[in-house]
């Protein structure tokens, strides 16, 4: 009887886990120096949702384009942190640093 229930729970969790497992491990690959942090803010850009990033900036696509380092790195802390990552702990902004 617990074959069945067992079975649904490995088939939904294991394929969402695997990927999860290697969205991080892709994105760990890439986080090697704090230059790197631009690459990661660039896709927070393109992945979270506006109230998200109106949050960090009136203009974070301005902000990026100009170089703010406080914004590149909240946004690159988005990004991190929605693929299960931290960003390195020299480059981390202010406001995460206590959470």
């Amino acid at each position: 009887m617990a074959l069945v229930p067992i079975l649904l729970v490995v088939a939904f969790h294991v394929p969402l886990r695997v990927r999860f497992v290697r969205r991080a491990a892709a994105g760990r690959r890439f986080l090697d120096s704090r230059a790197d942090l631009d690459l990661f803010a660039l896709r927070a850009m393109a992945h979270q949702p506006l109230h998200v990033l109106a949050r960090i900036s009136e203009d974070p696509a301005g902000a990026w384009r100009d170089r703010d380092p406080v914004v590149v790195r909240e946004l690159a802390c988005l990004e991190l942190r929605s693929v299960g990552l931290r960003p390195p702990a020299q480059s981390r902004p202010r406001a995460f640093r206590d959470r």
